[in-house]
């Protein structure tokens, strides 16, 4: 495999074990991203470590945090604009 910058090498999730590493491109990865979590990030939100597979709704549950006194208050702004607050 190769190591370049648009793409990490990361352990693939088969059930409970980790298996075969495979290189992630984080472009593709970041178009396929929810929109919500995208948002949570560009506002500075931070993703737990670990991730709980959830065969019964073939999902995968994270822990996303964001700190409402972190967001700035240009964001939070747009976002009340956004609301029909603004």
């Amino acid at each position: 495999m190769s190591g370049t910058s648009s793409g990490a090498v990361v352990g693939v999730d088969v059930g409970d074990t980790f298996t075969d590493l495979v290189e992630l491109d984080r472009a593709a990865a970041v178009r396929q991203m929810p929109a919500l979590i995208k948002a949570y990030l560009r506002l500075g939100g931070t993703v737990g470590e670990g991730a709980f597979v959830d065969h019964a709704f073939n999902t995968v549950d994270i822990c996303l945090i964001l700190e409402c006194d972190a967001v700035s208050e240009m964001q939070k702004a747009f976002l009340a604009k956004g609301m029909g607050r603004g």
